[in-house]
C-alpha cells in the first residue's frame, strides 16, 4: 500500500510541476512568439534613433513588411496577420502606438488602452517589450500612422498591403 502512496504523490507532482511549466510558457506568447493555434505571425522589432525616428532592426515571418534600417519606414501590414511589435527603445522613454488620421490613439503600448484595444479579433495586448494585434479589416480602415507617444518626430505610415 505504501508503494502505491508513493506513485499516486509523485504522479501528482510531476502532473503538478507540467501544469505549472505549460502556465509559464503560455503566458510568454502573449507579446515575444506566435500562438501555433492563431493566425499567421508576424514580428517587428523597432529602436529610437534619438527621439528623431523609429528604426526596423529585424523582421520575422514575412518579406516586404518594413524597410529594415530605415528612419520611419512605412509599415505594409496584411490584414488577418498577427503583428508582434518588440519595442527595444523602451515604454518608458519611447511607447509605442497606431493612430487614425485625425491622431486618435487606436491601440497604444504605454498602459494598454487605445479606442480599438478591446476589439475581441484585434486581441491586443501590451507590455514593458512591446504590444502584439491582429490587423483586422476594422483596423486596416482606421489605422494611418504608428508613433511614439511621447516624441512626434517618431512617426511612420501604415498602409494595408491587401490594398497597395
Amino acid at each position: 500500500m505504501r508503494t502505491a502512496s508513493s506513485v499516486f504523490v509523485l504522479l501528482t507532482l510531476a502532473g503538478s510541476l507540467f501544469f505549472l511549466t505549460a502556465c509559464e510558457t503560455g503566458s510568454e506568447t502573449t507579446i515575444s512568439g506566435p500562438d501555433p493555434e492563431g493566425p499567421p505571425t508576424v514580428i517587428l522589432t523597432f529602436r529610437n534613433l534619438g527621439t528623431e525616428a523609429w528604426i526596423a532592426t529585424n523582421v520575422q515571418g514575412a518579406d516586404g513588411v518594413v524597410d529594415a534600417g530605415t528612419e520611419n519606414p512605412t509599415l505594409r501590414l496584411n490584414e488577418g496577420v498577427r503583428f508582434v511589435v518588440e519595442n527595444d527603445a523602451g515604454v518608458t522613454d519611447h511607447p509605442f502606438a497606431l493612430r487614425g488620421p485625425d491622431g486618435t490613439i487606436l491601440l497604444n503600448q504605454r498602459d494598454g488602452g487605445g479606442s480599438l484595444s478591446n476589439e475581441p479579433d484585434i486581441n491586443f495586448t501590451a507590455d514593458d517589450d512591446g504590444m502584439a494585434f491582429t490587423f483586422t479589416r476594422s483596423l486596416s480602415q482606421e489605422v494611418a500612422t504608428y508613433n511614439c507617444l511621447n516624441h512626434v518626430d517618431m512617426e511612420g505610415t501604415v498602409v494595408t498591403a491587401d490594398a497597395e
